[in-house]
């Protein structure tokens, strides 16, 4: 069923409407890719100082000597060992959730403004009931 609460549907109609009026619209969708990556990054950073925090005695995850401050890879049991904790399945959860109803919000606000955008440019007269 196609509607807008799912998000593979929602950023299909999104790019059908943008795709019939892309000069009007590349500025919009330019900004909401802009602002969730920065939002996805953002959560990711937090999310990962959270979880870092459960750790006790474990060294410092990044190495001082890497410029890029990549966290260092674990090893497929320890990996599974650090999700097992209740803790950390609920900050991830959290954060899970946090991510989904944010993203839901901005993507519902870039649906609104092409949509408008778009129907403003119709050529059959519709949009005289917008004003």
């Amino acid at each position: 069923r196609v509607t807008s609460e799912n998000f593979y549907w929602e950023n299909r109609i999104i790019a059908a409407l943008c795709d019939a009026s892309f000069a009007d619209t590349a500025n919009a969708v330019e900004r909401y890719q802009e602002k969730t990556g920065a939002m996805g990054h953002r959560l990711v950073a937090d999310t990962d100082e959270r979880i870092g925090r459960l750790a006790e005695g474990v060294a410092d995850e990044f190495d001082a000597a890497d410029a890029n401050g990549d966290v260092q890879p674990m090893e497929p049991d320890e990996v599974i060992e650090a999700t097992r904790d209740d803790e950390a399945r609920r900050i991830l959860a959290a954060a899970n959730e946090t991510m989904a109803a944010r993203l839901k919000e901005e993507t519902d606000k870039l649906l609104d403004s092409v949509l408008y955008t778009t129907s403003m440019n119709m050529k059959n007269g519709f949009h005289m009931s917008d004003f």
